[in-house]
């Protein structure tokens, strides 16, 4: 089973490039005198994921290349023509520098840094880029990053869902369902369907009812129990519903298991819970989490959640178009 991991679109871009000048190091003893040249003359402000020097395997042997700056930094009367070391330099400093750079030309360079290995790949066709690998991030990549036992209970919880969708779904109502889990225990702590259709509360979502039912084990809530057309198959919420101090905020620390993508409200609404992780079964075409959105990733949010997807999606997809 693929457990796909919803990233930001950064893991996924294309390596873009842009102009830079560059220029053939004449004496490789003076590379360090040149990049002391270089420091003063044209910092390499915003550069600093490439290497300013690439050696160049070329019929005459190895060669340095520099890179002094991107073109457009340059004057644009100035790269319209053909380029001097002048143009770079100043007409004071141009005849040194001519003593230890050849003639400049343009290549292209990687515009930013690279996330991936992939990307670092790509990057180094074009020059030498640094790059320091996220272990997390490859493995979530490379859907390597729960074990099998952890793939088991995922699949267990994920099935919980889906017989809280079919419950839903015979009681017609949309084949939604949801299921809280406290990953310490492994255990689910609440469970419901859709329950829009015989409510007639278009805020019966099964990602609203769940975090609701979880707000009521910890003395909270806004929706009463009433019966069956409710809350179904809830597991242990009810007891002592007294918030005590070894109770955490809402769903601080817990997973939430969904049969279909959360929509922009259910989404807000487990930043504002304070859900550790979402797992969905299938995409929506509205939804929040990966598809028209990716709520979960909003860099100003206060709280932010790990989103998977893909789990038992088949038969998600079937329930809801059957």
């Amino acid at each position: 089973m693929l457990i796909e991991a919803v990233l930001d679109d950064v893991y996924d871009k294309f390596v873009e490039v842009v102009d830079a000048i560059v220029c053939r190091i004449l004496d490789k003893k003076q590379t360090c005198y040149i990049q002391q040249i270089l420091q003063s003359s044209h910092p390499f402000d915003g550069l600093q994921h490439l290497k300013r020097v690439k050696c160049c395997k070329t019929q005459e042997g190895s060669v340095l290349q520099t890179i002094i700056c991107l073109k457009s930094q340059l004057p644009e009367e100035v790269t319209k023509n053909h380029l001097t070391l002048e143009d770079l330099f100043g007409k004071d400093s141009a005849p040194e520098m001519a003593c230890l750079l050849g003639k400049p030309c343009v290549v292209q360079v990687p515009v930013s840094a690279p996330h991936t290995r992939k990307q670092f790949e790509e990057a180094s066709v074009y020059w030498p880029v640094h790059f320091h690998e996220d272990k997390r991030i490859t493995n979530l990549l490379n859907g390597n990053y729960f074990n099998k036992s952890q793939e088991a209970s995922i699949t267990r919880h994920m099935t919980k869902a889906l017989e809280m969708a079919k419950v839903g779904k015979s009681n017609n109502e949309r084949a939604v369902g949801a299921v809280i889990v406290d990953p310490a225990s492994d255990a689910a702590i609440a469970a419901a369907y859709d329950l829009r259709c015989q409510s007639g509360h278009f805020l019966k979502h099964a990602v609203m009812l769940c975090v609701d039912l979880v707000a009521r084990s910890q003395g909270g809530g806004i929706w009463k129990p009433q019966g069956s057309m409710e809350y179904l198959a809830i597991s242990d919420v009810t007891g002592d519903n007294t918030k005590t101090d070894s109770q955490p905020y809402l769903c601080t620390g817990y997973d939430l298991y969904v049969t279909q993508e959360p929509c922009i409200m259910c989404a807000m609404a487990l930043v504002h819970s304070r859900i550790r992780c979402v797992f969905y079964g299938t995409s929506s075409p509205d939804g929040a989490l990966g598809s028209r959105y990716k709520l979960h990733l909003q860099k100003n949010l206060n709280h932010h959640y790990e989103v998977f997807r893909g789990i038992l999606s088949k038969d998600c997809e079937t329930l809801l178009g059957t």
